[in-house]
């Protein structure tokens, strides 16, 4: 039932880590991203409802959930998909865990540009929810089943 090493988080992790390098050196900022409608994170793949909906950049929604709004967001989501990615993916296996990321992601930012056109929307948050949705979910139906080492 529980699964080895959680490979797909580690390289979601590392994923989320590279996109933000590379946006640090198309110009991005490091501590706070740019958000000029001219440059920085709309070019680099930002969702946005205009661009989404009006230029029909429909890979917006997967790439903007890679992308970050600076150092301290990339961390606390990285953070994040440390500590509930290992337990989802060790309690439904790497391919599940893959596809709950995804499909969590893209309905994030799908959700999250089609809030307004003006707003740019970026970062793994939706994706790190469904994955504790499917946590809480697995816990409940685990039913005290948990491997000791989790409940520490």
């Amino acid at each position: 039932m529980f699964h080895a090493r959680p490979v797909v988080t580690q390289a979601f992790m590392l994923i989320n880590i590279v996109v933000f390098a590379v946006s640090v050196a198309m110009g991005d900022g490091f501590i706070t991203g740019d958000v000029d409608f001219e440059s920085g994170l709309l070019i680099d793949g930002a969702a946005n409802g205009f661009a989404i909906d009006e230029a029909g950049e429909w890979w917006r929604i997967i790439t903007s959930g890679f992308m970050h709004y600076g150092l301290i967001h990339l961390a606390f989501n990285a953070y994040a998909l440390y500590l509930l990615g290992r337990f989802t993916e060790q309690m439904f296996g790497s391919m599940r865990m893959w596809v709950i990321f995804g499909i969590a992601g893209i309905a994030g930012s799908a959700a999250s540009a089609a809030h307004g056109a003006g707003i740019i929307s970026v970062g793994a948050s939706g994706a790190i929810f469904g994955l504790l949705g499917a946590f809480l979910v697995g816990l409940r139906a685990l039913r005290g089943r948990v491997p000791e080492g989790w409940r520490r």
